[in-house]
């Protein structure tokens, strides 16, 4: 292998630079895989408690969940939230296709089903930007302290009974993410006999 312009020296080159790449990565993903769990757990507990109107520092927000948060058993991903005895709602998982893929999130709804906790975004693919602004505060935080009234639940304004606004540019965005949360909303109700 004297000969650095062989074909065999390149091939054996390119091999062996694969070889120790390959086992780079494999080191580095095992060496961070329990930290990138743990990651996904906290932003989950953090989309649950910002669904249930609830805003604590990153530091607490274990310990607020797992004080205040009960699974359902008989529904995956939704959880009863409780302040002390008392049972203020419910967060129920929501997920469906937008512009350009998927969504899904939590969204909560008071105990009475008469007003909407909050939403949250865990996941999309849509357009930073455009689309993308469905994670923005301003737009999440209007879903907070929400009557719900009647079906459908959420109306863009300016329609007649609008309650929300909708992202100007990423209308398709919108209308998908309003859709898939009406649906959501209108199986929880239907589930638990309310409005």
């Amino acid at each position: 292998m004297k000969n650095k312009n062989s074909l065999i020296y390149a091939v054996v080159f390119m091999l062996l630079l694969t070889a120790v790449t390959t086992l780079v990565l494999a080191l580095l993903d095992q060496s961070t895989r329990v930290r990138v769990e743990e990651q996904q757990l906290l932003e989950k507990h953090q989309a649950i408690l910002y669904s249930a109107g609830i805003d604590v520092p990153p530091e607490e927000v274990d310990a607020v969940f797992a004080e205040r948060f009960i699974e359902v058993a008989d529904a995956e991903e939704t959880y009863e939230y409780y302040e002390g005895e008392k049972l203020v709602g419910y967060i129920v998982p929501y997920e469906g296709g937008l512009l350009w893929g998927s969504v899904t999130g939590y969204v909560g709804i008071s105990a009475e089903g008469d007003k909407l906790l909050g939403m949250d975004v865990v996941s999309n693919s849509e357009t930073p930007g455009l689309g993308g602004r469905i994670t923005e505060e301003w737009y999440r935080s209007q879903f907070r302290n929400l009557e719900l009234v009647r079906s459908p639940y959420l109306v863009y304004r300016p329609a007649s009974g609008g309650n929300v606004d909708a992202i100007a540019g990423a209308t398709q965005t919108s209308e998908s993410l309003r859709a898939i949360l009406n649906d959501t909303l209108n199986s929880f109700m239907d589930q638990k006999g309310g409005n």
